[in-house]
């Protein structure tokens, strides 16, 4: 089963990143930047979900991050901007999942008092695989 990687934009500084991959074993939690160590909760998420919460605040401009078994969601600060994050996100994923590939679906969510709406899914190109792909190519001959 190819790896898929669904990212939800639920506000300007926050997105959800859903992966058919379990990335934790514990229940939800919740860290900040910096990390702290005393804090312990970080061993009841298994060591895929370690690495992941440790890498992801590392990035710099992630605030704070709330991992569940499927999902990881990510906030930034108000002066950053995801093209310069997303990539490195995604990475960590790559990474950490040993999957050299991951389809990448975007969806546009809207919540109200009474319910999500989920009002666009799109797959979109995988940035670093592009770049990937860009190393590859070779100038012809002369």
């Amino acid at each position: 089963m190819k790896c898929r990687l669904i990212i939800d934009e639920v506000t300007s500084d926050s997105r959800r990143y859903n992966v058919n991959r379990s990335i934790s074993t514990g229940p939800p939690c919740n860290f900040t930047y910096p990390l702290s160590e005393d804090e312990g909760k970080i061993e009841n998420v298994g060591d895929v979900g370690q690495s992941l919460v440790r890498r992801v605040l590392d990035i710099h401009g992630v605030e704070e991050v709330t991992l569940k078994p499927y999902q990881l969601t990510v906030y930034i600060g108000a002066a950053f901007g995801w093209k310069d994050i997303e990539p490195s996100i995604i990475d960590a994923f790559r990474v950490l999942l040993n999957e050299p590939e991951i389809q990448i679906l975007e969806r546009e969510v809207r919540t109200t008092t009474n319910e999500t709406v989920i009002t666009s899914l799109g797959e979109r190109p995988d940035p670093l695989a592009k770049l990937a792909f860009e190393d590859d190519i070779t100038e012809p001959e002369a």
